[in-house]
């Protein structure tokens, strides 16, 4: 039923891979073992908007680097790493550094698009975390004309309930690159499946208004769609696509016994202080179009919806 819809969303959904570099410091191991660098691998998806090259995914894709940029002092010890290992220094010197630092300290972050074997431009990067919405842009200049976009429905969702919806992402995207602190760069092992864009099916199941509220555990606020179909790890920020192929949101969260989340708290109605625990095998939930819609005219991105 989703063939076509499938084959459309794949000329504008693409994988997003991070590596990032962590400092893991354990109490119960001997001084000369007590510091680590440890490589930690992410992946997701992302959508292409238009021929300016800008695209859109999840502002949670983001945090480690929000981490990095919301703390100056993070580049300049790990600039200091890697003066130290460059230079032959012992391990003193690093264990000497690492002393100044949290338990656990992340040093750098990458994100980078196998497709167009391109990084991330990090100060390019805009986000409104409260809808869990981004958008970037590549660091190099691509020839983004001869691609197709994505057509945005804008069919309110309350009225589309019950319609069959698809989620498409890269949930086996994951990469084992690392940083390779002799030469200073990272390297990505791409035996990785970034090329098989993985399709998950359900409904749109209902349209949900989050608030900030004392009972909610979920993160976000704002009009929200929720699918009968989580997702997985991989496919947040890949598009949720009607049988036409038109975008009716993208996935944010997941709630799922897999997920490690069987069940989540709604209030009971506006204003009133009654919870609701809801035991859910699959839900999916993502920022609706309206939400998209309102961010990128906020950023006067172009794109295309229906009429």
């Amino acid at each position: 039923m989703f063939e076509k819809a499938i084959k459309i969303a794949r000329n504008f959904t693409f994988s997003v891979l991070e590596s990032s570099v962590i400092v893991d410091k354990s109490e119960h191991q001997q001084i000369k073992d007590k510091v680590k660098v440890v490589s930690q691998n992410g992946h997701s998806t992302a959508i292409l908007l238009n021929e300016h090259g800008d695209f859109l995914t999840c502002a949670h894709v983001f945090q480690k680097i929000n981490k990095i940029q919301d703390n100056p002092d993070i580049m300049q010890i790990f600039q200091r790493h890697l003066d130290i290992i460059k230079s032959g220094s012992n391990e003193d010197d690093l264990i000497a550094l690492y002393e100044q630092t949290p338990n656990e300290y992340l040093l750098c972050c990458n994100l980078y698009m196998p497709y167009f074997n391109d990084e991330i431009d990090i100060l390019s990067i805009v986000t409104k975390p409260s809808v869990d919405l981004a958008l970037f842009r590549l660091k190099n200049m691509h020839d983004f004309s001869l691609m197709k976009y994505p057509v945005f429905s804008t069919q309110e969702i309350a009225d589309s309930i019950g319609m069959g919806v698809c989620i498409v992402g890269y949930p086996f995207s994951k990469s084992t690159g690392r940083y390779n602190m002799e030469e200073g760069k990272y390297q990505y092992n791409l035996q990785c499946d970034y090329k098989t864009l993985y399709p998950d099916f359900g409904f749109l199941a209902a349209l949900r208004i989050y608030q900030k509220t004392k009972n909610s555990t979920f993160p976000y606020v704002g009009e929200f769609a929720e699918i009968s179909c989580p997702g997985f790890t991989g496919q947040s920020g890949g598009p949720i696509i009607d049988v036409e192929g038109q975008v009716h949101g993208i996935l944010s969260h997941a709630d799922s016994p897999y997920h490690g989340r069987p069940e989540i708290m709604t209030e009971a109605d506006e204003g009133s202080k009654a919870v609701f625990h809801r035991i859910v095998n699959h839900l999916g939930r993502g920022p609706s179009v309206k939400e998209i819609l309102k961010f990128l005219k906020k950023n006067k991105v172009k794109f295309l919806k229906t009429t």
